[in-house]
């Protein structure tokens, strides 16, 4: 049992709770309060990253990945957001083929879970395009 559901079982009354809230209820509480707990670790890797410490960055999107994944499923929109931000991160270490495969992830997730309409598929998929033009020329093959 994760901490946020613990810690929910255990919420006294003076926290919100009734003394009637039976353990469904706290439960249930626990598993919003653990999906605002992945948010809270996908700004703390973007911190990392702003910082420079990528090592750390990159292990804290991937903490957020598996999260995402074991309890809303790798479709789900809230892992096509992680993608892009690890995708942001691999682009500030100029990683780009790395970065390229984790907006396309986030695009089909996002496109597939919203809409290819929707604001934040749009954005991924320009931020997609922006690194495209970021990366350097490759020189041609000589024969």
């Amino acid at each position: 049992m994760g901490f946020a559901i613990r810690a929910a079982l255990h919420a006294s009354p003076s926290t919100g709770w009734s003394q009637h809230a039976d353990r469904s209820q706290r439960v249930a509480y626990g598993r919003r309060l653990a999906g605002r707990g992945r948010g809270v670790l996908n700004v703390v890797a973007r911190l990392y990253r702003a910082q420079g410490h990528i090592e750390r960055a990159e292990d804290m999107h991937r903490r957020v990945l598996a999260g995402v994944s074991a309890s809303l499923g790798a479709q789900a929109w809230q892992a096509g957001m992680g993608h892009a931000s690890f995708a942001q991160t691999l682009e500030t270490e100029r990683r780009y083929d790395e970065a390229e495969g984790e907006y396309a992830q986030a695009e089909a997730i996002l496109a597939k879970a919203l809409g290819a309409d929707r604001t934040r598929t749009k954005k991924v998929a320009a931020a997609r395009v922006l690194l495209k033009s970021k990366r350097p020329l490759r020189p041609a093959a000589t024969n």
